[in-house]
């Protein structure tokens, strides 16, 4: 071996060792530890919701005579603790119109029949089962009697909600798939990926609109009426709001890291330890040419070029690529991982070395 192969060899070395090896026993108790603060995160993330769920300071209304309303509100808060927010009306007519719309949950009507409790299941259905069983609760304290009405009811094809309730995945998919799906059709057009994204959000939402009314009965409304538009609406909004951002993060970092520069540079005229087109280190030859049909270029990447990318697509990552110089001179390159190998001579290829 001469000394410039025995330098190439050395430099080949430096290349695949890298950084130093901390030692097993302090990547043993970093990996436990690391795995350990994601488990408790993962334990936060699902458990600590279920826990502290609950009404807090919901606003509802109170309608009375003053002492009464004074009487309910205590036994309210004693019922439930900072669950709710008491507000006084006029009049039920008062009430049932803050109810219908928005801005209180619900209301009790107190007088000397007992607690009329009003309610609105469109509005969630979870904070009507909580405003009843607070009334009951407070009824079974003071023994009043107690009634329940729903003023702003779900549609009777959806009683429960579920319609509704099911729109998380929906709207996920309609904002991650299309932003994968138009950078497939148009890839050098952010123009026209664009656009696509935001006819995809306006159909999308007239689309789940349309199945949520006519197909589930989860909303009662009308084709040409406001509510179908303006919930059709919303849903778009809401798939753009996930798409345009997810594109503008594919667009500045691209979708696998590890292919950036794939079809760009061609490897330049250095020794040993420069970055090639792939993202990683390629050992090369000392006075690699350009023109070097190993590395190839940008639209004929060679035989090392079409190599790295069949490993890079298996691995999930763009493999160092090393450098086996045999006694008959000739160079072979290959997949740091697979060692899977490309001949440059014609002679490897007769041998099958």
């Amino acid at each position: 071996m001469t000394s410039t192969e025995m330098g190439i060899t050395a430099n080949e070395e430096k290349v695949a060792s890298g950084k130093k090896t901390p030692p097993a026993m302090v990547m043993l108790v970093g990996l436990t530890a690391g795995l350990g603060v994601i488990l408790i995160l993962l334990l936060m993330v699902f458990i600590l919701p279920s826990l502290k769920s609950g009404a807090h300071d919901l606003r509802v209304g109170v309608v009375g005579a003053p002492a009464a309303v004074s009487s309910f509100e205590r036994s309210l808060a004693t019922a439930a603790p900072d669950a709710y927010e008491p507000q006084r009306y006029d009049s039920e007519a008062g009430l049932r119109d803050a109810i219908e719309h928005r801005e209180v949950v619900g209301g009790f009507v107190v007088d000397e029949a007992g607690v009329h409790t009003l309610v609105a299941s469109a509005g969630s259905a979870s904070i009507s089962g909580s405003l009843t069983g607070t009334a009951q609760a407070v009824g079974q304290a003071t023994g009043e009697k107690v009634t329940v009405e729903d003023v702003v009811p779900l549609p009777e094809g959806d009683p429960t909600g579920i319609g509704i309730g099911g729109l998380a995945f929906p709207l996920v998919f309609g904002g991650i798939v299309p932003v994968v799906a138009f950078r497939k059709i148009f890839p050098r057009s952010n123009g026209w990926y664009l656009t696509g994204l935001i006819t995809f959000s306006a159909v999308g939402g007239v689309i789940v609109a349309s199945m949520l009314t006519f197909g589930f009965g989860s909303i009662d409304a009308g084709l040409w009426s406001t509510g179908f538009w303006a919930v059709a609406g919303s849903i778009a909004l809401g798939v753009a709001a996930l798409a345009i951002p997810l594109a503008g993060l594919q667009n500045a970092f691209g979708v696998k890291g590890f292919t950036i520069g794939a079809n760009g540079h061609d490897v330049p005229r250095q020794s040993a330890g420069r970055y090639c087109r792939f993202g990683r280190v390629v050992a090369v030859r000392a006075g690699h040419r350009r023109t070097d049909p190993a590395a190839g270029c940008g639209r004929n990447p060679g035989p090392l070029g079409r190599l790295l990318r069949r490993c890079s697509r298996s691995h999930r990552e763009a493999d160092a690529c090393h450098l086996d110089r045999r006694r008959s001179g000739a160079v072979r390159h290959g997949c740091a991982t697979c060692r899977r190998v490309e001949c440059r001579s014609r002679r490897d290829r007769q041998l099958g070395v």
